[in-house]
């Protein structure tokens, strides 16, 4: 019968292999908040990189924070028009030489999807000018076929107010709310649809109910 080995456990050398593991686990913890630390961006400084890619001004009112009496009514529509929404929508107006734009507006729309994506609409005069990506989820090369001009600038001149909401067919669009979808791309055009969709609607109350 074979006799129990004893192994002799040098109580000083596991503390200190304990100790040094834990100096290793601080220091790089701490290696890595500085680096987050340095290369964080807060969302209203990612707005403001994206935005100026749409449009220049020399600042923006947001419409869900602002303190302008101006707009009271304006706020109260969109913070509703959010109320319980993951993916909150922002309504911008321009700000040039000291002047709101008039008849102009910039929506931040998330898009629903599985992948999903949020955009920047450029509303002049109720008809959309412009669209730009602000983020997603679709595989570069691949998904994000939908984000390219050759779709997005479909929506361009639709007008919000007297449009239907947007419906995605995979050729052959004959309806002015018709929109074809782009091959090997379906679901990310899906999404930018849904986000255009989000814009129209919050457009509309803003247009309908803000006199």
């Amino acid at each position: 019968m074979a006799k129990n080995k004893h192994i002799n456990v040098d109580v000083k050398d596991v503390l200190k292999t304990v100790l040094v593991l834990a100096l290793i686990a601080i220091v790089s913890g701490g290696l890595l908040g500085g680096i987050n630390a340095v290369t964080y961006i807060s969302d209203d400084e990612m707005l403001s990189r994206k935005i100026v890619n749409l449009y220049t001004a020399d600042s923006f009112i947001n419409l869900s924070t602002t303190a302008d009496e101006n707009f009271a009514v304006e706020k109260e529509i969109v913070n509703k028009y959010n109320k319980g929404s993951k993916n909150p929508s922002l309504a911008l107006l321009p700000v040039k030489n000291g002047a709101v734009e008039e008849n102009t507006v910039i929506y931040r729309v998330y898009g629903a999807g599985d992948y999903d994506c949020t955009l920047l609409v450029l509303v002049v005069d109720d008809k959309i000018t412009k669209i730009s990506v602000y983020s997603s989820s679709a595989t570069p090369g691949i998904g994000d076929k939908a984000y390219k001009d050759t779709y997005i600038k479909q929506f361009n001149g639709l007008n919000l107010i007297t449009a239907e909401p947007f419906v995605v067919v995979k050729n052959n669009a004959s309806k002015d709310n018709e929109v074809n979808a782009v091959a090997g791309a379906t679901k990310s055009s899906e999404a930018v649809k849904n986000a255009v969709n989000n814009a129209m609607a919050l457009h509309k109350l803003l247009k309908g109910e803000a006199k």
